[in-house]
């Protein structure tokens, strides 16, 4: 009974386990509602389909960026900078670089909340800017969220300067402009619940001004730049409002980490290493492409594998012939018939012996000699016989030798060595 009972637990958890883990992947998933604007979070405040629907939609190309913003910035291109920021505050180096990149030319829209300003010496516009910013929700709470979208809160309306009216839920909009930004036109205006008429030269949450040879456009609704906003119908006209003003140049979306400069650290510490320093100025920037480009064309000119020449390898020179030139010299000279055949006769017997084993001065031996060598060569037995004798005769101490005599002698032993 104790084992049934043991073996029903175990078995309940192993259900319970399993139900569990169905649960957790079949199950509905819980959004996480905290804003991160991260580029490849799903969640409602993350960007994922908010870049995907901008590099889809936009004419002249959309690209995000999350690298070194001097890299972007030095790059020298016309474009437009989008930067998405809700929490981060910027470094005040990378706030002037990207200052004098609007200055040149390019068009910036900053998406953002006055607390990205950091205190930056001679940027007074900044400053002027930042000031002109009022917080309108402090915080965002995604149960405030819930009521308005349950009708339980009142909602928002933004005016866009072609008419369009976008309702809002105003726990998104934190901040707006009031009518102290200096130099700048408002293109959205917020509408008051009361009224729903536009407020005079106050209450607005998007606006352009010129910047230099650029243009500068502040946007102060980070939250509606997220996926939340694009699966938003009212939300995503908003959108489509304010990217249409930076649409005309190549979009680059820049990640609020790139404002982080590792300059202003080294500043701080007064470590700047002269290469940075070089790097920073033009003259100096270009000084030293210089010097590099020179110094490879030289590495690349004389450090070439230098070819010694090659001298012509002669054909090595044949010196048997002259040897044996010299020795038939020698020979002719002492005219030596007797010493000449002995030398032939002691080389004939050596082969024999070499390659037959036939021993030819051997008496005992000489008729079966005469008969093997005969088989061997297919000369007759007579002619092998007579050849034999011959060069005992003619090699024999104190025998003279002629020179019609050493020719046939030769001629025959020749003959025999040919047959073998």
């Amino acid at each position: 009974m104790r084992q049934k009972v043991l073996t029903a637990f175990f078995a309940a958890l192993v259900f319970l386990a399993l139900a569990w883990m169905l649960y957790g992947m079949l199950g509905a998933r819980r959004f996480v509602w905290q804003p991160t604007l991260d580029h490849e979070s799903d969640e409602p405040f993350g960007c994922q389909l908010f870049d995907q629907m901008a590099e889809a939609t936009l004419p002249n190309g959309y690209t995000y960026y999350s690298g070194d913003l001097d890299s972007l910035l030095r790059s020298g291109r016309r474009m437009s900078l989008l930067l998405v920021n809700f929490y981060h505050e910027w470094d005040a180096d990378a706030l002037a670089r990207l200052d004098s990149c609007v200055r040149s030319g390019s068009k910036l829209m900053l998406v953002t909340t006055s607390s990205f300003l950091p205190y930056c010496e001679g940027f007074q516009a900044w400053k002027d800017l930042e000031e002109s910013m009022r917080s309108y929700n402090s915080y965002f709470e995604k149960e405030d969220l819930a009521k308005c979208l349950k009708g339980k809160a009142p909602s928002d309306t933004l005016l866009c300067g072609d008419g369009t009216r976008i309702v809002v839920p105003p726990t998104l909009l934190s901040w707006r402009l009031d009518k102290s930004a200096p130099h700048f036109v408002f293109t959205c205006k917020l509408l008051p619940n009361s009224s729903g008429k536009p407020m005079k030269g106050d209450g607005a949450v998007s606006a352009r001004a010129k910047w230099g040879r650029g243009e500068l456009h502040i946007v102060t609704t980070p939250l509606l730049f997220t996926n939340y906003g694009v699966l938003d119908d009212q939300i995503s006209k908003f959108l489509g409002y304010e990217l249409a003003k930076i649409a005309d140049k190549p979009v680059v979306r820049i990640d609020p980490s790139c404002m982080y400069s590792v300059r202003s650290v080294q500043q701080e510490d007064k470590t700047v290493s002269p290469l940075y320093f070089m790097l920073d100025h033009p003259p100096l920037r270009w000084a030293l492409y210089t010097l590099v480009a020179a110094a490879v064309l030289l590495m690349f000119f004389t450090a070439r594998r230098r070819q010694r020449v090659i001298p012509v390898v002669a054909a090595p020179v044949n010196r048997n012939l002259e040897f044996v030139r010299i020795l038939g010299t020698i020979y002719f000279r002492n005219h030596d018939n007797h010493d000449l055949l002995c030398k032939k006769y002691t080389y004939f017997r050596e082969e024999l012996r070499r390659t037959l084993l036939i021993d030819i001065e051997d008496k005992r031996s000489e008729q079966s000699n005469v008969r093997n060598l005969s088989q061997r060569t297919g000369l007759p037995e007579e002619t092998v016989s007579e050849t034999l004798l011959l060069l005992r005769t003619l090699t024999a101490e104190g025998a003279q030798v002629s020179n019609q005599q050493l020719t046939e002698a030769v001629s025959k032993v020749d003959e025999i060595i040919k047959q073998l």
